[in-house]
């Protein structure tokens, strides 16, 4: 016997099937419809510091092109944890994204061993930014003026040599302990909570190196207060093109300090395929690239699937040297 269902019920159950083919309409067409309202922009640092100007600059424009307003939400804290974890944490809508880095997303997980999130698997890359190499730097009563002076006058003197960092932990901490892996030689590292911090400790000549970013230092290095010793980059920066790499010492040493453009996983493949689109589109305008060579920075979007490889890439790279290095945090 064929059981009949009655007709209200039928009547029930065809508007369901309705309901959910509508429903189905409406999700495959809403990416193109969105963002129907603002986005939220987290970067896990203050404002004024080039991922804040990154974000900023790329709102603004998707602003104009959508409107609808794209909310730079500053984070700070625990070296980015926090804003990671927010970010990994928010709904799969595409309507938080995130300024991830080579520290939030690489160093961080390497250094802190346990954090809240897992950088590979709760994560949709969309595109990189840009990077920037980082710069060593020395006090004018260190007698070495290159990489090659550096490494024979700290093999010379083990341990003597004091470097200084924006902190334990810190993209300049493992690049600095990248160096003395590579080269074979011991510094004393000397954390700061900040690289202004440290910069003017290396006036001061309370210190005899820095690791940091160019724009902390550029205008002390052309002044001849302080000396340029090496770019981490694999090539010479334009902005100090009379500055020869650390790779023209020790060939295949290179950090760079990448950014990048980070979604919660889970976030439909429509949506995160035409923010990647837009993305590209805003950082190939060549007056973008000019506004942020001057301090060294590139910028270089890459598909999505390049930036995932970057990611697993630098995630094993810096586990293993933060091992061998022993780097705990602060």
């Amino acid at each position: 016997m064929i059981n009949r269902l009655p007709h209200a019920c039928m009547r029930t159950a065809a508007l369901l099937l309705l309901s959910g083919s509508a429903s189905s309409v409406f999700a495959a067409a809403a990416p193109s419809d969105y963002p129907v309202k603002p986005v939220r922009f987290v970067v896990p640092y203050p404002p004024g510091g080039a991922p804040d100007l990154m974000a900023r600059t790329i709102g603004t424009d998707l602003a104009k092109l959508w409107g609808q307003q794209f909310i730079v939400d500053n984070r700070p804290g625990a070296n980015g944890i926090i804003a990671t974890e927010a970010t990994a944490r928010a709904p799969k809508d595409g309507y938080t994204l995130m300024m991830g880095s080579i520290a939030t997303h690489a160093i961080n997980p390497a250094v802190y061993g346990k954090v809240p999130f897992d950088p590979l698997k709760d994560f949709a890359p969309i595109t990189q930014i840009g990077y920037t190499p980082l710069i060593i730097v020395a006090h004018p009563s260190v007698k070495a003026s290159n990489v090659k002076e550096l490494i024979a006058l700290a093999k010379s003197k083990p341990g003597h040599l004091r470097y200084g960092t924006s902190g334990s932990g810190s993209a300049a901490h493992v690049a600095a302990a990248l160096l003395e892996i590579s080269a074979g030689i011991d510094l004393t590292h000397v954390p700061y909570k900040g690289i202004a911090m440290a910069t003017t400790e290396l006036l001061g000549g309370q210190i005899d190196l820095t690791v940091g970013n160019i724009l902390n230092s550029i205008a002390h290095i052309k002044s001849g207060k302080l000396k340029a010793i090496g770019i981490t980059g694999a090539k010479r920066t334009p902005a100090l093109p009379e500055v020869p790499t650390v790779a023209e010492a020790l060939p295949g040493y290179e950090v760079i300090l990448w950014w990048g453009v980070f979604a919660p996983a889970g976030v439909p493949q429509p949506i995160l395929a035409k923010l990647e689109k837009e993305m590209v589109t805003i950082l190939g305008q060549p007056q973008l690239r000019d506004r942020w060579g001057s301090d060294g920075t590139v910028i270089a979007p890459t598909s999505s699937e390049k930036l995932g490889a970057l990611l697993k890439a630098e995630h094993q790279r810096w586990a293993e040297v933060v091992k061998k290095a022993g780097i705990k945090p602060e």
